[in-house]
């Protein structure tokens, strides 16, 4: 695998809220919302971490860079 590659990782409630921040600059970005928009958003994606069965999927470059998510 490449340095550039990313590589799937099953992340809990807990671990996503963490990096909902990162996810959320991601989500703005992709449907070209402004940059506010995601500090919104994450207030929202961390409620839903919070829901009983919650279930992430993160794609990481090898530095811990988030690239990707879905939940």
């Amino acid at each position: 695998m490449s340095d550039s590659a990313a590589s799937v990782h099953t992340w809990s409630g807990p671990h996503f809220a963490a990096r909902a921040d990162d996810a959320m600059r991601i989500y703005a970005q992709a449907m070209d919302y402004p940059n506010s928009a995601a500090d919104q958003r994450a207030v929202t994606a961390r409620r839903h971490a919070q829901n009983e069965g919650f279930a992430c999927r993160a794609a990481l470059l090898a530095d811990g860079t988030l690239v990707g998510f879905g939940y």
